[in-house]
């Protein structure tokens, strides 16, 4: 769950690809590691890309961008 409370009139975003400030991110489900808690930046294309990479999926427009990191630290060991 994630959602947006950044104000686009900033320039603040956590990453190259973001702008608006924090965005607060819940990770649930089985394959959420438990009790993790990352300091990592992470945007929108990071959510996808975690996806993508999941389910193996070919990565979309930013989420293929280098500097877009999956979430892969609030992921349970030996999930793909």
């Amino acid at each position: 769950m994630t959602w947006d409370e950044g104000d686009f009139a900033s320039d603040r975003g956590c990453c190259r690809l973001a702008a608006g400030g924090n965005v607060a991110a819940i990770v649930a489900g089985g394959a959420a590691r438990r009790g993790a808690v990352s300091t990592a930046p992470y945007d929108h294309y990071s959510v996808l890309r975690t996806i993508e990479d999941a389910w193996r999926l070919p990565e979309l427009r930013d989420a293929a961008c280098p500097c877009t990191r999956a979430m892969r630290d609030l992921i349970a060991p030996g999930v793909p």
